[in-house]
């Protein structure tokens, strides 16, 4: 007999690095530090992250973790969707939309003091020196502004050889 239910995710366990990482993103969204984000929040925060979801799908999971259905979710409610549907798929495309996740008003750049921030305080946190060497890549021409497009492209073509 054959079952036409989808069958559920297959549920995934995080490291204590994958999970400090999440959290740091988590917080970066949380822009009033209240430990909860909203939908909008929860969907850049997944694209941030590079996963693919239609609209409906995105909504669907966070209603799912929105237990007091109070259009929020926190945290721990976050991880729980991750362990669920977070894929470790990786292209370029996932790239560009990790950077394009941090330009709000879609400009195809962003600051440099903006993406010093991220860069320093979220995720692999690079050091001072780190930064300034790796702005050599990212504003090559020392405008102030990462094209993110063309720094992407380099970052997959030097992550695929």
């Amino acid at each position: 007999m054959e079952d036409d239910e989808e069958e559920a995710p297959q549920r995934r366990e995080f490291n204590k690095k994958e999970i400090a990482d999440f959290q740091d993103a988590f917080k970066l969204f949380d822009r009033d530090q209240d430990g909860l984000v909203n939908y909008k929040e929860f969907s850049t925060l997944m694209k941030a992250f590079g996963q693919k979801y239609e609209d409906l799908d995105l909504s669907d999971m966070f209603t799912e973790a929105d237990e007091a259905d109070s259009g929020l979710i926190n945290f721990e409610q976050f991880v729980k969707i991750l362990e669920y549907y977070y894929r470790e798929e990786f292209s370029l495309e996932d790239l560009l939309n990790s950077f394009k996740a941090f330009d709000k008003d879609n400009l195809g750049y962003l600051d440099r003091a903006d993406f010093k921030e991220i860069m320093m305080d979220y995720g692999d946190k690079m050091t001072e020196g780190e930064f300034v060497d790796f702005m050599a890549t990212a504003d090559p021409s020392n405008e102030g502004i990462i094209r993110y497009e063309a720094l992407a492209n380099a970052i997959y073509s030097f992550l695929i050889e």
